[in-house]
């Protein structure tokens, strides 16, 4: 009685078993089925409909508690960097007071997943307009590749024939076709200097510290001190997307450890996205704190 009853007074069970039973007087109706009973008819009909329907809200059942249990693990691997930039995006989305970004460039992933790193940029840009502070300390001298980037250990022709390189480059397809791993790396500098300007410009408070700081050990993007995605900063290491307490406890108090750093103890050539001899400047206030 426990497991029938209830179902006999659901609306979808009668729905069905009443359609049924209008198929069964059609069939009567016309002869088809004429040598069997009404009642034992609809009885049939209706005991399958109720049979039926318990097994596949049962179904229904086992597989939304297995989705329940996924989504309840408070710590999951999001993959390499190709991968967990859409992470990093959907946790920028998440904040509403406090966003705290730790990484070696303003611009984190934009060679590694440029198809992706967009999102992230639109993410944070939102987030500044919609009034949520940004804290952002950038780690470290400039340099072409992010740490978590596989493809800094090629030369650059190899580089060339990756489709990461392919991708990025169709971002910009208008732009002469750098001629060697300089070229590319002056370009990339210059475009993560004006990422910076531009985050700047809309509000973010931008930090640098120097190389060495026990701060570059990992990178980490913090929403309101609910959710986060950290990674260890070398080639193709795997990030991680946690709401883990005390996981995030950790994450904060090593953020906050860092923060404000000093602007003074740092030169413009030795921020990240400082622009080197080779790029030109674009007037950025690169290497000067903003709060």
């Amino acid at each position: 009685m426990s497991t029938t009853a209830p179902m006999l007074r659901d609306p979808v069970v009668i729905f069905e078993g009443l359609a049924l039973m209008l198929l069964a007087a059609l069939l009567r109706h016309y002869g088809v089925l004429h040598s069997l009973p009404t009642w034992s008819l609809y009885f049939a009909i209706a005991s399958t409909a109720v049979i039926y329907t318990n097994t596949l809200r049962e179904a229904h059942r086992q597989h939304h508690g297995q989705d329940r249990l996924l989504r309840s693990l408070s710590t999951k691997s999001v993959g390499p960097i190709e991968n967990h930039m859409t992470d990093i995006a959907d946790v920028v989305e998440q904040a509403r007071h406090l966003l705290r970004i730790r990484a070696d460039c303003s611009e984190y992933g934009s060679v590694a997943a440029p198809e992706k790193y967009d999102s992230v940029q639109r993410a944070i840009e939102k987030a500044l307009e919609g009034g949520t502070e940004v804290r952002m300390l950038i780690v470290g001298s400039p340099e072409l590749w992010t740490r978590t980037n596989p493809l800094r250990r090629l030369s650059f022709e190899e580089v060339r024939h990756t489709p990461t390189y392919q991708r990025y480059r169709s971002r910009f397809r208008g732009e002469t076709e750098p001629a060697s791993l300089e070229d590319f790396e002056s370009t990339v500098l210059r475009r993560q200097e004006l990422v910076t300007a531009n985050y700047i410009s809309r509000g973010a408070k931008v930090e640098f510290l120097p190389e060495g700081s026990p701060a570059a050990e990992q990178f980490v993007w913090i929403a309101d001190s609910e959710e986060a995605v950290y990674v260890s900063p070398r080639p193709g290491a795997e990030a991680f997307r946690t709401r883990d307490h005390q996981i995030l406890k950790d994450l904060v108090a090593n953020f906050d450890r860092d923060w404000p750093a000093k602007a003074g103890d740092i030169g413009p050539k030795e921020s990240n996205c400082a622009p080197r001899s080779n790029a030109p400047s674009t007037g950025s206030p690169r290497g000067v704190s903003t709060r």
